[in-house]
């Protein structure tokens, strides 16, 4: 039986020991718990190069490590809770589409002014947003309680963890 996530360290515990898992699915308290997590992981790292590196530099190793440490184990549970609300896991590629145009600015010099530049780059983040409110959203909503097309639903879900001591959740099976 695996154990149900029901603190922050455990499901930082869990995704990063199922950071290359994209099959199956993940509740909502994991996945939240841990992009709750991550939001606070990558600040650390920024802070902690900073502190070695100085303020003002160009030079963030620190930052760079953390961000790709984090990024497969956020996909993939970003993966295992799509797949919980009966979607596939490919949908978080959403918010990758408003990057597309801004990239092609930065990379591909005299493709346009700045004015161009800066008009993409304004209707990119708008839908950047709009893509992550989509997939909040989607990953908000309460998982699918049966056997869906990705797998079976995780053993105890959120609704009854809620508010109850762990010992008394594995004392009554």
């Amino acid at each position: 039986m695996e154990k149900h996530v029901v603190h922050m360290m455990d499901a930082a515990k869990v995704c990063f020991a199922k950071y290359s898992d994209f099959q199956g699915r993940s509740d909502r308290v994991e996945f939240w718990y841990f992009i709750a997590f991550a939001c606070l992981f990558v600040p650390l790292m920024s802070s902690l190069n900073a502190i070695f590196f100085g303020l003002h530099t160009d030079f963030v190793p620190l930052t760079i490590i953390g961000l790709f440490a984090i990024l497969c184990p956020v996909c993939a549970v970003t993966a295992r809770r799509l797949q919980d609300v009966n979607r596939p896991g490919r949908w978080q590629a959403l918010a990758l589409i408003p990057a597309v145009p801004v990239l092609a600015f930065q990379f591909i010099p005299k493709l346009g002014s700045i004015e161009v530049l800066s008009f993409i780059s304004t209707i990119s983040t708008f839908g950047l947003l709009a893509a992550i409110m989509i997939l909040a959203f989607w990953c908000s909503r309460r998982g699918d309680p049966t056997v869906n097309a990705f797998g079976e639903a995780p053993e105890i879900r959120e609704d009854e963890s809620r508010n109850v001591p762990e010992t008394y959740i594995y004392n009554q099976r």
